[in-house]
């Protein structure tokens, strides 16, 4: 009969770095569009955007927002696996690859108002006039500027138990 007697000893400060950056990345979101920021209609931003979203009174609806989510969802799962890498492999900081992609939304959505890629990209004939030019959403280029990111906690996290 053989007897056989052992101690193991295992190293899990890789594991523990990588669920580290794993819950440093789950921590905070990227939240894209426009914010309150005064507009110089007296309205802010956002409740401008909101208007011609979804239409109001005899406005039409200009669902730029929805346009440009559809745009942006081909490359979404290209940079998300990408930020993913970055931060969970390769030790990057969230911020940093949130920032970037909250810069390609940006420049979507920026797309989207240039390029007149919605619904009702032009105005009234009454309002053209008034204008110079039948384009909708573009006046004065305030809202193209006003699109912005922001990183914010998510509120998730997770814990992981060995024993």
């Amino acid at each position: 009969m053989i007897k056989l007697q052992g101690k193991t000893k295992v190293d899990f400060s890789g594991l523990r770095r990588f669920e580290k950056r794993l819950q440093n990345l789950v921590s905070k979101q990227i939240e894209t569009g426009f914010f309150d920021d005064p507009h110089y209609s007296g309205l802010t931003t956002a409740q401008l955007m909101t208007i011609h979203e979804f239409g109001y009174n005899n406005l039409p609806q200009r669902n730029v927002m929805l346009s440009s989510s559809l745009s942006f969802r081909y490359d979404l799962p290209k940079i998300i696996k990408q930020i993913y890498n970055d931060i969970v492999i390769r030790g990057s900081t969230p911020e940093t690859k949130l920032k970037l992609l909250g810069k390609k939304y940006e420049q979507t959505i920026k797309f989207t108002i240039d390029a007149g890629t919605f619904s009702n990209p032009k105005v009234s004939a009454d309002w053209a006039k008034v204008k110079g030019f039948d384009s909708a959403m573009i006046h004065f280029g305030s809202l193209q500027e006003s699109v912005r990111s922001e990183i914010t906690n998510s509120g998730y996290s997770f814990k992981v138990r060995m024993r």
